[in-house]
């Protein structure tokens, strides 16, 4: 009998194991550490796993989220949390398990941008990355709504792999000075358990037909043919890659983004390599955007207007001043004469 947290288990190892992921490479093995000896992994694989990825990314929760998924301010500014690692779906474990599924944040965004009270929305990313299925399809939808109205993505620690696909869709992209952005590239985690399971005398035998149906399966060793089917896929994910952020980028060409060969940058750095447009901070761009709001700009054009007639009195003082220096001077000069 199955229990719910076996279903949990097997539905995070569906979602990672040998899938397309554009994803930080230590973060790909996380996974591994997360499902431990539960699907086949002993003691000293869990160690290694975590020696290559380091402790779990810590899971934040914005701050003041409304009934609508998102944070609003009062100066009608979305701001949409972006958190954790990026997948087609998630369902029950979406809450939980520190996974955001594409599915919600087109939601989100949806939402955002159908509300009459907001003028801009800020994605506030701190991702590494995540499945390939749905990420190109979820950036060209931010990149419609960009048309629209400003769509600021922040990394705001780290947007990395498919989060840097999301933000290359938005209008703009700012970096914290200390946060990652990058990693444009894509890989496949295959397990073999063969050995593992060889060991405790299990022997699995699969019947199928279609000479390629059990390529690539966990219990036996990745064949040559296998692989090589698996890098074509790998590169054409990333063709869809480099494709979507040059076209929402224009500025950085598919080339310069091949170029980079998945490597992260920091801060600075990221600006005067392309992939990023500013170093500020989210705080920073949730004042500026906040200027866009209605309210605001009758403040501003009131402001304004009040200065505009002060100029304007204040020159006409000195003008008659003026004048009249002019001519008291030309009358004094007359008396002289």
């Amino acid at each position: 009998m199955r229990t719910p947290g076996m279903d949990f288990l097997a539905h995070i190892a569906d979602l990672a194991l040998n899938q397309p992921l554009a994803l930080l490479p230590k973060k790909a093995a996380i996974i591994s550490a997360v499902l431990g000896d539960r699907i086949g992994l002993d003691g000293d694989m869990k160690s290694f796993v975590r020696s290559v990825s380091g402790p779990p990314m810590a899971r934040r929760q914005p701050s003041q989220q409304g009934s609508s998924g998102y944070l609003k301010t009062t100066r009608g500014v979305a701001i949409i949390s972006v958190v954790g690692t990026l997948v087609p779906r998630a369902g029950f474990l979406e809450a939980e398990s520190g996974l955001l599924s594409y599915e919600r944040l087109k939601s989100l965004v949806r939402s955002a941008d159908q509300d009459e009270g907001i003028t801009s929305i800020v994605l506030d990313l701190h991702t590494p990355g995540g499945a390939v299925a749905g990420c190109f399809e979820c950036a060209e939808l931010i990149h419609q709504i960009s048309l629209r109205r400003p769509v600021v993505a922040i990394a705001n620690s780290m947007a990395c792999s498919a989060g840097y696909a999301i933000a290359a869709a938005a209008s703009k992209i700012v970096v914290t000075p200390t946060s990652l952005v990058g990693s444009i590239g894509v890989l496949c985690l295959h397990t073999d358990f063969s050995r593992q399971i060889d060991a405790r005398g299990i022997t699995p035998t699969f019947i199928f037909s279609g000479a390629h149906k059990a390529d690539g399966n966990s219990l036996q060793p990745l064949s040559d043919d296998a692989k090589n089917d698996i890098q074509r896929e790998v590169d054409a994910c990333m063709d869809l890659f480099v494709s979507s952020v040059a076209k929402h980028r224009p500025n950085l060409t598919e080339k310069a983004a091949r170029d980079t060969e998945a490597r992260t940058f920091m801060g600075a750095q990221a600006v005067s390599v392309g992939l990023a447009d500013e170093v500020a901070t989210i705080e920073g761009v949730v004042a500026e955007l906040g200027k866009l709001h209605p309210a605001t700009q009758t403040k501003y054009d009131l402001t304004e207007r009040l200065y505009g007639k002060l100029d304007a009195t204040v020159q006409r003082l000195q003008d008659a001043h003026a004048q009249g220096v002019r001519v008291g001077l030309a009358a004094a000069l007359s008396g002289r004469s």
